[in-house]
């Protein structure tokens, strides 16, 4: 139960030093995933290191314990080296295996925050999308704005006779401004209907 809340504290001080430091905008989703799987191996390495020695020093222990009885030495600690009692096998093999789960809690916990971060970007980056598109219907509400006043202008102008040709100005400026939009092809064909054939 000790190791079930020493690692929940480490979990929660580790994200908390996510939220207080978090990765600077330049990092990419790829970075932060190699810089976490990288951590995650070093961690794992020292653990199992640790098991390792532990299960050698036993291996060795039960070695050194089946070659004197083969001499016909009676079993137990040589000079100057302390046994290891049976208790204490059963405690370093129970204190693995706690070592293996808190690996795979903590490579879930990584997930988990991974997967967080890479919704909170795609949630970031759909946000800036819409800004764009907001933005890009705005201008082109203005624009259009702007086409109809000058094209009305040049309408009014060729109800005049003595104004024909500043309507042709007008309707030539709403072509070379606002190509490829409804309101040129307006201008072309009023312009067309001004011209004489």
């Amino acid at each position: 139960m000790n190791y079930q809340r020493l690692n929940d504290q480490h979990l929660r001080e580790l994200i908390r030093q996510a939220d207080a430091m978090p990765p600077p905008p330049a990092t990419t989703a790829r970075e932060l995933a190699c810089r976490v799987r990288v951590l995650c191996r070093r961690r794992r390495g020292r653990h199992l290191a640790v098991a390792i020695a532990a299960i050698v020093a036993i291996g060795g222990l039960l070695w050194h314990g089946s070659a004197n009885r083969r001499r016909g030495e009676p079993p137990g600690p040589v000079a100057g080296q302390v046994g290891t009692p049976p208790v204490e096998v059963a405690h370093a093999d129970e204190h693995l295996r706690l070592l293996l789960e808190q690996i795979d809690r903590e490579e879930q916990a990584v997930g988990r925050l991974l997967a967080a971060e890479r919704l909170r970007r795609l949630s970031h980056a759909r946000q800036q999308a819409g800004v764009v598109l907001d933005r890009q219907a705005f201008l082109d509400e203005q624009a259009g704005r702007a086409a109809m006043c000058v094209l009305l202008t040049g309408d009014r102008r060729a109800k005049q006779a003595e104004s024909l040709p500043a309507a042709r100005q007008d309707y030539a400026s709403v072509i070379e401004l606002f190509p490829n939009t409804p309101w040129a092809e307006q201008a072309k064909q009023r312009l067309a209907a001004l011209n004489p054939k």
